[in-house]
């Protein structure tokens, strides 16, 4: 995945992170596909905090069920 902003982030997973992975589809056909989770903190200049939980993956793909098949196919092909 591959953040961007100031500086750019780039995290790799490896196939056997991809066991969990789910799809949400959209009436259009368009979709995310989702391959994990992880907590956002943030606090704002008034100091109140909040915490989120952000989605990480392929997001707003025009095939999701597409690209769901080919990553559960890489998960399962683990050694």
């Amino acid at each position: 995945t591959i953040q961007g902003g100031w500086f750019s982030n780039i995290i790799s997973y490896f196939p056997e992170q991809l066991k969990n992975l789910y799809r949400k589809e959209r009436n259009d056909g368009t979709g995310d596909v989702v391959i994990g989770t992880r907590i956002k903190r943030s606090t704002n200049s008034a100091g109140n905090s909040s915490t989120s939980i952000e989605e990480i993956g392929f997001m707003g793909v025009q095939n999701p069920q597409e690209t769901e098949k080919w990553l559960q196919q890489l998960a399962q092909n683990t050694i």
